[in-house]
């Protein structure tokens, strides 16, 4: 059945601030039991909101085994919400995330990913989506080398019932030295924009393609500010500028019709607050809010991403979904299990 059409009244020049409550839970997705540890990494869902894919990040050990070698999504492993439309619940109902199991309790491959070389040479991680059309989405992954951060990003297309990939490009379309733009992929009528955030400064700039070209690499352009401070597209990359500063590990990117405006939420460095930051012009001003609300994790919550339009109500309400890790196990230094969180932040 198609989705309901829903009419959105004039925003009348609202800013950007949020309901005193801050974040409220729906609901956990847990580490199964039978997995001694598990960091999950990136989620994101097609833009109808039939499918959200939470992927697994490192070291999916069974129980009782020896620790694995770090090693970014060796097992590429998901959760889903499922396959209708289970987000757009009526108030009250119950929400849930699930994962796919085999007898014994380990998770399962609901999306493969490209095969990871044994010894961790070669790491592959998924990093954001974008619908291209009612029959599929592009992909966006970062490839690395051993234990370095990832220094390549391919694309590759996705069904939205597929549990392959496909057209995986040959080669690269950012590599080494260049920003890896494949973050907060947004479609923005005929064009797909995406973010680069330094892994040091997390200063973010922005680039741009049109979405039939994209796999072309002289098909994007970047976002840059000349000496005078006027903002243009440029074809070289080394004019990018950046358009947003302090930045965590991950982000989403869209159009909030509540708001009339771009909204971008992330988390930030070695914390567990959850920021959102919106604006009318992709070079600002950014208006920056901070929740008032923080999670109850001894540790800082990391993979912080908008699940696009789960419920349309003109997107006054805006879920979001992180991972919060768990206390270290003993003989750990870091934490090496946590929660998927789902829940959300009215806009006022």
């Amino acid at each position: 059945m198609p989705a309901r059409a829903v009419t959105c009244a004039p925003p009348g020049g609202r800013g950007l601030s949020v309901a005193p409550i801050g974040f409220v839970e729906l609901a956990r997705l847990q580490k199964p039991e039978r997995l001694r540890r598990r960091v999950l990494g990136p989620s994101f869902a097609f833009a109808d909101g039939s499918r959200t894919w939470l992927f697994s990040g490192t070291n999916l050990v069974p129980g009782g085994a020896p620790p694995a070698p770090r090693t970014p999504f060796n097992h590429p492993h998901a959760a889903r919400s499922g396959d209708d439309k289970p987000w757009q619940a009526a108030t009250g109902a119950t929400w849930a995330l699930r994962e796919e199991l085999d007898a014994s309790g380990l998770p399962q491959p609901v999306l493969r990913l490209p095969e990871n070389e044994p010894d961790g040479s070669i790491t592959w991680e998924p990093i954001s989506l974008v619908t291209s059309g009612a029959a599929h989405a592009l992909l966006y992954l970062a490839r690395g080398r051993g234990l370095e951060d990832p220094n390549e990003v391919y694309l590759a297309e996705l069904a939205p019932g597929a549990s392959e990939l496909t057209n995986l490009r040959a080669a690269p379309l950012f590599g080494a030295g260049e920003p890896l733009f494949a973050r907060g992929a947004l479609r923005q009528g005929d064009r797909v924009l995406l973010f680069a955030c330094d892994k040091v400064t997390h200063a973010c700039k922005l680039a741009r393609a049109p979405l039939a070209r994209a796999a072309e690499r002289a098909a994007y352009e970047f976002y840059a500010r000349d000496a005078a401070g006027q903002w243009s597209w440029q074809s070289d990359v080394a004019l990018a500028t950046p358009v947003l500063e302090r930045l965590g590990d991950a982000l989403s990117f869209d159009w909030n019709r509540y708001l009339d405006a771009y909204l971008v939420v992330h988390g930030e460095d070695l914390s567990n607050d959850i920021v959102l930051e919106s604006a009318r012009t992709l070079e600002g001003p950014w208006t920056r809010v901070v929740l008032p609300w923080k999670s109850p994790s001894a540790w800082w919550i990391t993979q912080l991403r908008q699940q696009p339009r789960l419920v349309d109500d003109c997107d006054k309400r805006v879920h979001i979904s992180y991972f919060e890790p768990a206390p270290p196990e003993p003989m750990d230094t870091l934490p090496s299990s946590g929660d998927v969180v789902l829940g959300y932040v009215d806009l006022q």
